[in-house]
């Protein structure tokens, strides 16, 4: 015979609601409301496209960044890296690692990281990023760079 942590005896769990849209409905009520965001084409050649589709969410200086990538070829990227530098001005946190290593041919919107971003000079400042894209294709390194600016003024 169980017991529960307050010494209250057995009881039997609770049944977990049916109505899902009504579970749906209330965990949207507990979310802070983010506003319609904006999609920048950090870097694109022949083979790939990354893009940063952001959005704002809690505080005004605040963006997140979902980072995908689009293979624009019939062939396997493999060995596919991202990497990131931003100014003093912009404060980055919970950036997640990538979470695929290769895209499959004309595979589109893989998302690869997420970027919590804050402005601290917002107004002043825009956001932008010096990124560089790696990749293999056919066997070869692709090492590329890219300026990642054009965020509106309220990002």
């Amino acid at each position: 015979m169980g017991s529960d942590l307050l010494g209250g005896g057995s009881h039997a769990p609770k049944p977990a609601p049916t109505d899902s849209a009504h579970d749906e409905f209330e965990f949207e009520e507990l979310r802070a409301p983010a506003t319609p965001g904006l999609t920048v084409q950090a870097f694109r050649d022949d083979a790939v496209e990354v893009k940063f589709i952001c959005r704002k969410e809690g505080p005004p200086n605040r963006t997140l960044i979902n980072v995908t990538f689009d293979n624009l070829i019939g062939t396997q990227l493999t060995k596919i890296d991202l990497q990131i530098g931003s100014g003093k001005h912009l404060e980055t946190s919970a950036f997640t690692p990538l979470n695929v290593q290769s895209l499959e041919p004309f595979a589109r919107n893989v998302l690869t990281h997420t970027i919590d971003v804050t402005n601290r000079e917002q107004g002043k400042k825009a956001i932008a990023f010096k990124i560089k894209v790696l990749y293999f294709l056919g066997g070869q390194l692709h090492a590329k760079d890219s300026i990642v600016n054009g965020f509106a003024a309220t990002y």
